[in-house]
C-alpha cells in the first residue's frame, strides 16, 4: 500500500468514524421507547428502519394515547384529544 493510499484510507476511516459518533449521539438523545423501536425493528428486519421512521412512531404513539384519552376512535373525539393534550 502506498503512503497515499494509506493516508486517504486513514481520512475515510476518520470520516466514517466521525459519522457513526454523530449518528450514535443522535440515537442518544432519543426516548428509551424509540430507541426499543429501532432496535426491534433491526432485530425482526436485519437493517435499519427508514428514514421517516421516528416520525411516523412518534404519530402513532400519539394517535394511540389520543384514542385512551378520547377513550373512543370516534373522529371529533381523537381530534379533540389531540388538540387538547398534544
Amino acid at each position: 500500500m502506498t503512503v497515499l493510499k494509506m493516508i486517504h484510507s486513514s481520512k475515510l476511516q476518520e470520516h466514517t468514524l466521525k459519522a457513526d459518533m454523530q449518528q450514535d449521539l443522535k440515537i442518544t438523545q432519543l426516548t428509551l421507547s424509540t430507541k426499543k423501536a429501532i432496535a426491534d425493528h433491526v432485530a425482526a428486519y436485519s437493517e435499519n428502519p427508514g428514514a421517516f421512521y421516528i416520525e411516523a412512531y412518534s404519530a402513532i404513539i400519539a394517535v394511540t394515547e389520543a384514542i385512551k384519552a378520547a377513550g373512543s376512535t370516534d373522529y371529533d373525539k381523537l381530534v379533540a384529544a389531540l388538540r387538547n393534550n398534544w
